[in-house]
């Protein structure tokens, strides 16, 4: 058994922002561009460059300062605020994940005699057993046994 946890923040019914958006944001800082972030995930420009625009409107800020041009093409960093508002979602989002999965092990763990914890950001990847990350959710059901 393995715990999956999705969390993403939404506006009139519309998806405001989640992993996907701070992934391609965190490599727009990185890489210094949207078109090179956008390459990097098997993304085209034009839809990177329609998630960016649709995610400020919901978000109600901008998120990028490009400037076009220059030998090696335009470039795009983060504004002050979105640096702040990614930053803020990263804390929110590890604090979250570990109150999820303090949760599960308290609640289903004993159920269970083994289980592991998707990394967050990582489908279909679980964290290694032993590694830590989960919660020791105290002893196995007699005969069983049980990695975390």
């Amino acid at each position: 058994m393995r715990l999956h946890v999705k969390i993403w923040l939404e506006r009139d019914g519309g998806k405001a922002f989640g992993d996907g958006a701070a992934d391609l944001l965190g490599r727009v800082e990185r890489v210094g561009s949207l078109r090179g972030a956008a390459a990097e995930i098997g993304m085209s420009y034009s839809q990177a460059w329609r998630l960016v625009r649709g995610l400020e409107q919901r978000l109600g800020f901008e998120l990028l300062s490009a400037q076009a041009g220059g030998p090696s093409g335009g470039t795009s960093r983060l504004t002050g605020r979105a640096r702040l508002w990614l930053e803020a979602y990263g804390a929110f989002r590890s604090e979250s994940q570990t109150l999820i999965v303090e949760a599960f092990g308290r609640h289903l763990g004993p159920l269970l005699e083994t289980y592991d914890v998707a990394e967050p950001g990582r489908r279909g990847r679980g964290l290694p057993a032993g590694s830590g990350s989960a919660p020791s959710p105290g002893p196995a059901p007699e005969g069983g046994s049980r990695r975390a």
